[in-house]
């Protein structure tokens, strides 16, 4: 199973350099990185049921654009912390990754911006991780409540999250249906962006 705090980053560029470069960073913060070499590979990662601390994508790759993974990206994952990373400053780049809720560097990356990026992403993980805490003592939630609520906050559909917890569909429909019922929620992805919108909200 794989647990609500491993923070797993995806680094999505093709050029060796600097994707080992990117991966370092990620190492140095704790993270374990996760290299995609192109658009196609990227997308089956993200087809994987887990949960992505960060995205990090060029926007250039050998099959195509890295801003077309994170739109797909997106549907799964609204609130992933990312950053755009690129050759060029084309101002349509900038305007779609703005669109994205993505930072956006230009290539090669200076250790200041990515250092800043893992700092704000660690800071919203952690505003997650401690507004689950909260609702689960408010609410009286089960451990397997939270960590159900935290994967669907992440993006994760029901399918992924039944395959990552090793449950069944049935189980998660159950744990799902106490949850709502004690948080007077209409639906999971309703109470995923309540917590999402208080974790945004709080302060550190």
């Amino acid at each position: 199973m794989d647990p609500v705090g491993v923070q797993r980053f995806l680094i999505v560029e093709d050029t060796t350099r600097i994707a080992s470069y990117l991966a370092r960073i990620v190492r140095s913060h704790g993270g374990e990185a996760v290299l995609a070499r192109s658009v196609k590979e990227a997308d089956e990662l993200l087809e994987e049921p887990a949960k992505w601390a960060g995205f990090l994508i060029d926007v250039g790759l050998p099959d195509g654009s890295g801003l077309d993974v994170l739109s797909r990206a997106r549907a799964n994952y609204p609130g992933t912390p990312a950053l755009i990373l690129t050759g060029s400053m084309e101002r349509q780049h900038i305007n779609t990754a703005f669109d994205l809720n993505a930072h956006y560097v230009v290539k090669p990356p200076e250790k200041e911006h990515l250092e800043r990026f893992f700092r704000d992403t660690a800071s919203f993980n952690a505003r997650l991780e401690r507004t689950a805490k909260q609702w689960s003592t408010r609410f009286g939630l089960s451990a397997s409540e939270i960590d159900i609520l935290v994967r669907a906050a992440n993006g994760e559909h029901r399918e992924q999250i039944a395959k990552a917890r090793e449950s069944s569909k049935l189980t998660i429909k159950k744990h799902v249906a106490n949850l709502l019922h004690k948080t007077s929620d209409s639906s999971l992805l309703g109470a995923a962006q309540k917590l999402l919108r208080e974790a945004a909200e709080s302060t550190d």
